[in-house]
Formats: structure tokens, C-alpha cells, sequence
């Protein structure tokens, strides 16, 4: 007798566990149905505040952001292309004003694209997915794309206290990625200022500024596009700045690096990078120019030792490699 209720109790036991595990999942499918629903009644009052949904590729505005995939256009507007919500993202952080934010309809029925429309308060345009997608040019578009004003031009190198690494001159390079790479590593690596010689990629070039995760926007370290003309005077001025405020003697030089890799150059170990420094990059194809050679101050050509023989690293590679150890010189030398 006592087996048989033993056994009534386990058998209503696993009952009552199945009905608790049906229960959950249920509760959790309706949990998921209630976030889409409210997801999509989300977006359905968005749209109905915003009637005027764009869906017709003669919309001014529409015309403008898509002139700006040319160089000439984007110089026209002083505007330039940032897409996905995280590039967006990170210069809203920055505290730059987007000219104008586009968001597709599908975009606005998800999370990120309701939190970015929300952190907007609605200053958004809302586009029909079609329009969307021929404005991105990535291959599978998050839906989002903003415009910025470009930074100021600046034909002098701003000395700031919190700046004290190298200046970098990218000389004539022409892949969009290599240059997108170099900002980042320049930006993470307390880079004061990066100097580019007209002739090589436009920096404000969609993917340019998609390789520098948005970067290129910064307010932290100034990108200047000058000629070898304007360089020569831009690092004069810097020189004559940096050794006045140090009270240094005005006789003493800039150390200019020159990343060319031949093997009899001096290896980027054993460079003081604690000194006043501008390190220039030269093209993939041509390397480090003439132009280049021509600057005043010690000049020294740099290389990085390879355990295996290898041609040479890509320019952004090497550029990250000599920069790291220039701030880790840097940190030692605070230490002390």
C-alpha cells in the first residue's frame, strides 16, 4: 500500500514539474512576444509622429548625403559619411552635432535603432529601407547612417598639456584601411598630432573613416591635410614652440624618424622616443619621400628587426609597432 502512494506522489510530482516547465516556457514565448509587440508599437507611433517618412530618392536631403561618396562633394558640404551604430555612437561622445541622421524603418523597430532615436529626441529622419541600403555602401547595412561637419582646418600643430607623444606624418599613403588603421593606433598610442600629404586616399573618404572606427572625428588629436610646403613650416613653428616653452635652447632639433625599413638602418629599439619626435610613414609603393628627407632636424632612418625574412610589415603595422614602443618609453620615463 505504502509503494503504490509512493508512487501516486512521484508520478503527481513529475507532473507538476512538466506542467511548471510548460508554464515557463510559455510565460518566457509570451515575455518575447510582448517585447516584439512593444518593440513594434514602438516604431508604428514613431512613424505615425513622423509622417512624413522619406521614400522618394528626389528628397533634397537625401541627394546631399548621397553626393557625399565624392571627394569633390564632401569638400562642397565640409560633411562627411558615418554609418553603424557604433562609429555614430562614439562621435556623439566625442560631442559632435550630426548634421543630419538617417534611420530605416526596420532599423527604427529594434532596440539600438529606438535607443539612437531616443538619445536624439526624435531628430532623426525616418528613410523606407530601400533608400537606406543605396546609401550604405557596407555590404549588410545596420540601417543608421549620420553626417558630421569636418573638423576645422589647422595649419599649426596646437600644443596641448596632456600631449607630449610623437607627431606622425603619413606621406602620400593610398590604402583607405592602412590610413584607417594608422588613426586608431595613432589615437590609442597618445599620438599630439597627425600631418597628411596631399596626393595620397582623401582621410574623410567613407571608408577611411569606417577603417578609424570614427577616429578621424576626434577633437583629442588634430589631423592637419597639408602640403610638404605647408609641413616644413608647420614643424618649424612647432619646433621653435616646443623648445620655448621647455626653455631649451632655441639651437636644439626636432628628432625626425623616418620609417623606410632598409637593413642598415638604426632599429626602432633603440631610438629615444622621450624627446620631441615626428615619425613619418611612407607610401606602400614609393615609401618615404624626398620631400621627406628634406626636413630640418636629426634625421635618422628606423627600422623594425624581423625574425623571418619578410619583404617588409604594411605601413599601418609598422606604424603601430613603433608607436607602442614610443609610449611605452613614455610611461617608463613618467615613472621616474
Amino acid at each position: 500500500m505504502m509503494l503504490v502512494v509512493h508512487i501516486a506522489i512521484f508520478i503527481t510530482t513529475i507532473i507538476s514539474m512538466n506542467h511548471s516547465y510548460m508554464f515557463r516556457n510559455n510565460l518566457k514565448a509570451f515575455s518575447c512576444w510582448l517585447g516584439r509587440s512593444q518593440a513594434k508599437s514602438f516604431a508604428t507611433s514613431k512613424l505615425s509622429q513622423y509622417n512624413d517618412v522619406i521614400s522618394s530618392d528626389a528628397n533634397e536631403k537625401i541627394k546631399i548625403v548621397r553626393s557625399l561618396k565624392d571627394k569633390k562633394n564632401r569638400d562642397y558640404y565640409n560633411l562627411v559619411l558615418l554609418e553603424g551604430y557604433r562609429h555614430i555612437n562614439d562621435a556623439l561622445a566625442f560631442g559632435i552635432t550630426p548634421k543630419h541622421i538617417l534611420i530605416s524603418q526596420s532599423a527604427l523597430a529594434r532596440k539600438e535603432g529606438n535607443e539612437l532615436y531616443e538619445k536624439l529626441l526624435g531628430n532623426a529622419l525616418i528613410v523606407k529601407d530601400s533608400i537606406m541600403n543605396s546609401l550604405c555602401e557596407t555590404v549588410t547595412s545596420q540601417g543608421v547612417l549620420a553626417t558630421f561637419e569636418k573638423p576645422s582646418s589647422l595649419l599649426d600643430i596646437p600644443i596641448r598639456k596632456d600631449s607630449s607623444g610623437p607627431i606622425v606624418i603619413l606621406d602620400r599613403l593610398a590604402d583607405p584601411g592602412n590610413v584607417g588603421t594608422i588613426i586608431r593606433s595613432c589615437y590609442g598610442l597618445g599620438v599630439s598630432a597627425m600631418i597628411f600629404i596631399t596626393g595620397g586616399c582623401d582621410i574623410w573618404s567613407p571608408k577611411v573613416v569606417r577603417s578609424s572606427m570614427g577616429l578621424s572625428l576626434n577633437r583629442n588629436m588634430p589631423l592637419l591635410e597639408l602640403t610638404w610646403s605647408q609641413t616644413n613650416s608647420c614643424i618649424s613653428k612647432y619646433r621653435d614652440r616646443i623648445f620655448s616653452k621647455e626653455g631649451s635652447n632655441t639651437e636644439k632639433e626636432l628628432q625626425i624618424l623616418l620609417a623606410d625599413g632598409e637593413d642598415n638602418n638604426l632599429s626602432y629599439e633603440s631610438v629615444d622616443f622621450t624627446i620631441p619626435t615626428v615619425l613619418v610613414i611612407g607610401s606602400e609603393a614609393t615609401g618615404v619621400s624626398n620631400e621627406a628627407r628634406s626636413l630640418r632636424g636629426v634625421l635618422s632612418n628606423i627600422r623594425i628587426p624581423m625574425v623571418r625574412q619578410l619583404e617588409s610589415f604594411n605601413a599601418a603595422m609598422a606604424g603601430s609597432i613603433i608607436l607602442a614602443e614610443a609610449a611605452r618609453q613614455r610611461r617608463v620615463d613618467a615613472k621616474k
